[in-house]
């Protein structure tokens, strides 16, 4: 039985807040650094304070390392909790923009409310420690980087082997994310994502998008991730709110053993009859069940039913989940 003792902790110099939405910058073709880099941001070197109201953050004395803004904003949009998280005598670097997406042939316009702080998956929100390490990463001046996947793998290695969760989380996002990258990762890179991927302190978000990546491609699989994978399964913390998003770790995990089922004669993980029905019965969230259901009626259909049966049974269960349960245990019916 694996540990569940939660291990990972908010990575980044805001780690005492619970990071909330900021400016949603949508990941482009080119990947999460790009996005960072892109025409509409801008980068600078400053220091933070609580601002002119209580979900805006004050620039101090800001530096402009990289942007087109004519000037410089003097306070930011971001999450009331990390507002009240920022160390007044620390210097960070920001990325923000002033801009927002609009449809039609303009494409850009002014954000109304100001400027915002951005966040890209990897770097929620986009505010780090100044340090050269992140000076080189968000000015691009990354080794390889973009067109020679081995040797920007070779540069993501070596910059993290400090063990700086927010720079880990970031790079990794990129060489999963950049379409000039991720195809042509080397086994070195790829069994260095996989190592964190089997790591309880690695974010969710890396961990799940890993195993996204492992059922996308073969070749990115590796023998340690189903054990990884089926210990995320037993850590699941039930029951799950049916009416919120089912957790991505989880799915990504179930996804990853369901597609790894299909694609070999071995069983899918090592022991996950017992976490998938309890998976069934006891989380509640139309979307897991469904994928739990899914995966243990492949290899135990008596299993999947006696789950089923078991979280029919209990008292309280939502209109929506009880159809869902009836809806497969009818969809197990018909396949007999």
């Amino acid at each position: 039985m694996p540990s569940c003792r939660r291990k990972w902790m908010l990575a980044g110099p805001l780690a005492a807040a619970s990071f909330a939405l900021t400016a949603q910058a949508a990941p482009q073709a080119d990947g999460v650094l790009a996005e960072l880099r892109g025409e509409r941001t801008m980068l600078v070197a400053t220091r933070l304070a609580p601002g002119p109201a209580p979900d805006r953050v004050a620039l101090v004395a800001p530096e402009r390392l990289r942007g087109a803004d004519p000037g410089i904003a003097t306070d930011l949009g971001l999450d009331p909790d990390l507002v009240r998280a920022v160390d007044p005598g620390r210097d960070y670097l920001v990325v923000y923009t002033t801009w927002r997406r609009v449809y039609g042939p303009v494409k850009y316009a002014p954000e109304p409310a100001g400027g915002k702080v951005i966040n890209v998956p990897g770097l929620d929100p986009a505010i780090v420690p100044d340090t050269p390490r992140w000076r080189r990463v968000l000015t691009g001046k990354l080794r390889g980087w973009p067109d020679d996947p081995a040797r920007f793998g070779r540069t993501v290695r070596k910059m993290t082997a400090g063990g700086e969760p927010a720079l880990t989380d970031l790079l990794a996002h990129e060489l999963l994310t950049n379409p000039r990258l991720f195809p042509r990762l080397d086994v070195a890179t790829i069994d260095w994502l996989a190592a964190h991927a089997a790591r309880r302190d690695t974010s969710p978000e890396l961990r799940a998008q890993i195993f996204d990546s492992a059922a996308a491609r073969p070749e990115f699989d590796r023998p340690t991730l189903p054990t990884a994978a089926a210990g995320i399964l037993a850590c699941a913390e039930l029951p799950l709110d049916w009416q919120s998003p089912a957790p991505r770790l989880t799915l990504s995990a179930l996804h990853y053993l369901e597609r790894r089922l299909a694609a070999a004669a071995e069983p899918s993980a090592p022991d996950i009859a017992a976490h998938l029905f309890r998976l069934i019965r006891d989380a509640g969230h139309p979307a897991v069940l469904e994928q739990a259901a899914r995966l243990l009626g492949k290899t135990d259909p008596g299993q999947a039913r006696a789950a089923l049966a078991a979280a029919r049974e209990k008292a309280l269960l939502a209109p929506e989940v009880r159809r869902k349960l009836d809806e497969i245990a009818g969809i197990l019916r018909a396949a007999d």
